[in-house]
């Protein structure tokens, strides 16, 4: 079983479709939250109520789920096969439940790209608070295919296809995302305004410490984290406000919360 995994916007719904039109079959989740502009009920998601979610949930149809900005998303059991492609949920707990193994692609695209698809998606999205939880995620290890994927480009489809055998992926290509974050840290060169948006320089530069630090034993890596985040600010001379382990960055766009968060 292929589990596409990423950040918001790196492209795993893009991928999971064109493989679906392959031949591939996609595994559809569940969710409650409201369907966006441009996709479609029992293709992109399950949309359903709160309530039918929780009547599947009591009635264990779930062999994975999660909730998110009071929104839950889940993964039922039914159809999953050896080839199927999941785009989301704990694939251990899937694997587990299936008896499938769960090989995983990385679908890596820098922020600026993330976030020019999360805004033509929804711009009424708070990206934001979703970017800067995301900084958090991806951080442990695991062994993944990693994957460019700042362009949608069909050729991409054609490489995934070609290293999937039978809902395998050969253990040769696989590498350790502790290497691929330092290859990430490496390559991220830290200038005082790489974007326009000034608030998009600060989401990345927290990326940037946040990968960093998860290299790093021996420290504590909250204070350090508030310790670099305040530096920076100071160094490019951006407002903000310490409220009890919160940075506020003031901007004329409005109150951005920077706070340390647990994984």
């Amino acid at each position: 079983m292929i589990e596409l995994i990423g950040k918001n916007g790196s492209g795993k719904t893009f991928i999971a479709n064109e493989l679906g039109k392959r031949g591939y079959e996609k595994v559809v989740g569940y969710t409650t939250r409201q369907m966006r502009e441009n996709e479609i009920n029992k293709v992109d998601y399950n949309f359903i109520t709160k309530r039918e979610f929780e009547y599947m949930l009591d009635n264990n149809q779930f062999i994975d789920y999660k909730v998110r900005n009071d929104n839950y998303y889940g993964i039922s059991g039914n159809g999953i096969t050896n080839s199927s492609i999941i785009t989301s949920g704990n694939s251990n707990l899937i694997a587990k439940a299936t008896g499938f193994d769960v090989y995983k692609i990385y679908l890596d695209a820098n922020l600026e790209t993330r976030y020019a698809r999360m805004v033509k998606r929804n711009p009424e999205d708070n990206l934001f608070d979703r970017i800067h939880s995301e900084n958090f995620s991806f951080l442990d290890n695991f062994q993944a295919l990693f994957i460019d994927n700042n362009i949608d480009n069909i050729s991409i489809i054609d490489h995934i296809e070609s290293v999937i055998k039978d809902g395998v992926i050969s253990q040769t290509i696989l590498k350790d995302n502790k290497h691929f974050i330092q290859k990430k840290v490496y390559e991220y060169e830290l200038t005082d305004h790489k974007n326009q948006n000034i608030i998009l320089n600060i989401l990345e530069y927290e990326e940037y410490i946040l990968r960093n630090l998860s290299l790093i034993n021996g420290v504590d890596k909250e204070k350090m984290y508030y310790r670099l985040i305040r530096e920076y600010l100071d160094r490019l001379k951006i407002e903000y406000e310490e409220n009890s382990k919160k940075i506020l960055v003031l901007s004329n766009r409005g109150v951005y919360n920077l706070d340390y968060k647990e994984r």
